[in-house]
């Protein structure tokens, strides 16, 4: 009765490991070439959540299991389109397994992008 008491203890404990480490957003570097192209982060609906100048910052975005999309943009150049898919960290799902994948956190996105811009 004891180890029972003891194992389920540790794995209460250990709920959420990701959420709790990670946190529920990551961060997402943006560089484009040229530089400075204003990039727009749109939801796997294509609702356009946030808009960024590349190589300004960097921008936090919510973990999910949904891909993001990223489309650049400067004048005298073609927009350029990026698809974020994320990858799940398996590392952590074992431990906090329901809590993670309730709250998607053992998601990840990449942590930076680099997107190249063709001239007109």
């Amino acid at each position: 009765m004891k180890k029972l008491i003891v194992v389920a203890a540790a794995a209460l404990a250990s709920a959420g490991c990701t959420s709790l480490f990670e946190g529920s957003y990551q961060s997402i570097a943006v560089e484009s070439n040229p530089p400075h192209a204003v990039c727009s982060f749109f939801d796997h609906r294509e609702v356009k959540f946030a808009e960024v100048v590349a190589g300004d910052t960097t921008y936090n975005v919510r973990r999910s299991r949904m891909p993001i999309t990223v489309v650049c943009h400067k004048k005298g150049f073609k927009d350029a389109t990026l698809e974020l898919t994320p990858v799940a960290n398996t590392g952590n799902m074992v431990a906090g397994l329901f809590t993670d994948i309730i709250m998607t956190t053992h998601y990840n996105y990449p942590e930076s992008i680099s997107v190249e811009l063709e001239k007109m």
